[in-house]
């Protein structure tokens, strides 16, 4: 592997490793300084969300107490030796727990479409109580539930679901091989630094290099990246600012 290929394998791995820690920023704690917490990592892919609430102009991160149900059918053959599932996801919300008189608003990532998995009948209910219960997009694509309730709502009404549809193929791609270099515009927009994936700090980078110790291919170090998360990060939605963003403080010891 030449050094062209290798730093960009790096950068890869760099880039994996923070934009899965992201996600559990704040939601999992170091133990005896270590970058990892206790083991025990949930399986499945969650949505998250996040809470605030809003008072006098004073805004508050708050946690939401949340639930989400998998209910997916048996492998599908059908016409194809490819396994398919398909299953619903629904999430549910209680924000009962936080006190009247201030505005709540919840937000909950939707699953998307891909050339592997289609998503349909999204649904978000908020209940009589909810000023705003919408799914929302950004440019990219990545859509977004939207729950709001107004300063004025029964806190005891606060409650909302928010579910979809999803068929999901599984992804063989045994043609694909290893070659050439990435174009610059792409490793540009998804292995270069920002504010939220820090692929230029010297702790992430650190880490980054002692998981993929030993592996020669992007994809082997893809995977090793994924297989430590899932096996030392756990999430535990009852931090207060659970999500924020900031991976190198997860990982610097303490």
């Amino acid at each position: 592997m030449n050094t062209r290929t290798h730093t960009v394998g790096l950068m890869a791995s760099v880039a994996l490793l923070a934009m899965l820690l992201m996600a559990l920023v704040g939601c999992s704690a170091g133990t005896s300084g270590s970058a990892a917490s206790s083991s025990g990592a949930s399986s499945g892919n969650e949505a998250s969300s996040v809470a605030e609430a809003e008072s006098s102009g004073k805004s508050e991160s708050l946690s939401s107490a949340q639930s989400t149900e998998l209910s997916s059918s048996a492998d599908d053959y059908t016409g194809s030796k490819v396994p398919k599932k398909k299953g619903t996801v629904t999430t549910s919300i209680d924000m009962t727990g936080y006190e009247a008189g201030k505005d709540v608003r919840v937000w909950v990532p939707i699953a998307t479409d891909n050339d592997y998995q289609t998503i349909t009948a999204v649904q978000v209910k908020g209940g009589d109580a909810a000023a705003r219960a919408e799914v929302t997009e950004d440019a990219q694509g990545n859509k977004m539930a939207y729950i709001e309730w107004a300063a004025d709502a029964d806190p005891a009404a606060r409650k909302a679901t928010v579910s979809f549809h999803a068929t999901r193929t599984e992804a063989q791609r045994p043609e694909l091989k290893e070659e050439g270099e990435v174009p610059a515009d792409i490793a540009e927009q998804y292995l270069g630094s920002s504010s939220m994936v820090r692929v230029d700090d010297p702790e992430v980078v650190k880490l980054a290099e002692s998981i993929t110790a030993g592996k020669a291919t992007i994809l082997d170090k893809a995977q090793a990246v994924y297989d430590w998360v899932y096996e030392n990060m756990n999430r535990d939605n009852d931090v207060v600012g659970c999500g924020d963003g900031d991976v190198c403080r997860l990982i610097t010891p303490e």
